[in-house]
């Protein structure tokens, strides 16, 4: 930003700590408001959500404005603060799917060429058993596969949304597909 961009940023800010000023919370959403959403739309598929993420953040802003004077960097401050959101809204948006594999019966029984009622009662025992296996994993691990694997999201994307390495990433997939690899070959 250029240095007169600054100082109204600046002004902003401790106009909205010192006095709770709207206007300065409004110029400081009207500065802010382009980055946070090519920022939130990395984590955000929709155009409500990235809305709502934009909207929750400064809302949170708002109700910390007597905290502001002790942030050293506002920017950071507030990306960090979209990002929690956005992986907030995430996170609710994997709870409210149904999981991946419920969809998969339909699949199988349209890919199968003889269904037999015994071919579909095993194929409905396999998805229920892993069903049972996906809802078992421990809750971190549960969500990155699901990430993962239902979501299609990069190791590094799921990285970056959760601040966990790659590696960690890694783990948490190979864990899981060891504990359904397990569960497929139990009888």
């Amino acid at each position: 930003m250029m240095t007169t961009d600054r100082i109204i940023i600046n002004d902003a800010i401790r106009d909205l700590a010192e006095h709770s000023s709207e206007d300065a919370l409004r110029t400081l959403y009207l500065a802010y408001y382009s980055k946070l959403k090519v920022f939130v739309e990395y984590y955000v598929m929709s155009e409500t959500d990235v809305d709502e993420v934009i909207s929750n953040t400064f809302l949170s802003v708002w109700m910390n404005r007597k905290d502001l004077p002790g942030i050293v960097n506002f920017d950071t401050y507030l990306f960090r603060i979209a990002k929690f959101k956005a992986v907030s809204n995430f996170r609710s948006e994997l709870r409210s799917r149904k999981p991946f594999v419920q969809n998969v019966p339909a699949t199988i029984e349209r890919a199968s060429t003889d269904n037999t009622p015994e071919t579909d009662i095993i194929s409905s025992e396999t998805i229920r058993r892993l069903d049972e296996a996906v809802e078992s994993l421990p809750p971190k691990c549960k969500l990155v596969f699901q990430m993962v694997r239902y979501d299609k999201l990069k190791y590094k994307e799921v990285a970056e949304i959760l601040g966990i390495s790659v590696k960690t990433v890694e783990n948490h997939i190979t864990h899981a597909i060891a504990r359904l690899r397990k569960t497929l070959t139990e009888e």
